[in-house]
């Protein structure tokens, strides 16, 4: 009898914890895929990151022009679809805005002993290309703010460099306005920058030389 008691008991806290995720994304607006059927996939689908039950990600092969292009697809893994189509560039770390309209990403372009870096946007669908920070250096690692009116990245702005440390940068969201420095650390390449929920904090990942 106790047994039961505790099984009943885990499948009722189980059942409120679906039904509160799903109701939440349901209040913002978000609907789960009809394919949606098991508790893990209840709770990335309608995860902050998956704006349209859509997952967006890079994809290529280790060859000699280091080709990878951008492609989305549902959240059970069906619906693959191609949004770029070049070859000699890595489109890299495709990231959503939070109302799942555009889709910010790096641009790695090799050229003779070095590489271009460049952050850029385009719509969901893929049209409207257009370089978001087009100054001298090397930028990587978008991640948007979550109201969506602004984007971190990490770069050696206006001092490029096989050595110049990397520093967090943000830009507003539509390309005005110069970027905003946050670090300036001499001695370690700050990456990887990521928003808190409230957008009071940006963490990163700092690499020491």
């Amino acid at each position: 009898m106790k047994r039961s008691s505790v099984v009943l008991s885990i499948g009722l806290v189980a059942v409120i914890v679906v039904s509160f995720f799903v109701e939440r994304a349901q209040a913002d607006g978000l609907q789960p895929s009809s394919a949606t059927t098991s508790v893990e996939r209840s709770l990335v689908s309608n995860s902050a990151q998956l704006p349209l039950n859509k997952i967006v990600y890079s994809s290529g092969y280790t060859t000699a022009n280091q080709t990878y292009n951008i492609y989305v697809m549902n959240a059970d893994g069906s619906g693959q679809t191609q949004l770029t189509n070049q070859t000699g560039s890595r489109y890299l770390k495709p990231t959503w805005s939070p109302d799942g309209t555009q889709i910010a990403f790096s641009i790695i372009t090799p050229i003779t002993g070095d590489t271009i870096n460049q952050v850029w946007l385009m719509n969901a669908n893929g049209s409207n290309m257009h370089n978001l920070v087009d100054l001298p250096g090397h930028h990587f690692h978008p991640t948007w703010s979550p109201d969506g009116t602004r984007i971190a990245f990490s770069s050696d702005l206006y001092n490029p460099g096989a050595t110049t440390p990397n520093h967090i940068y943000v830009i507003k969201a539509d390309g005005s306005g110069p970027p905003v420095n946050l670090t300036s650390s001499a001695t370690a390449h700050d990456t990887w920058p990521d928003w808190s929920p409230d957008a009071r904090e940006l963490p990163m990942c700092p690499a020491r030389r």
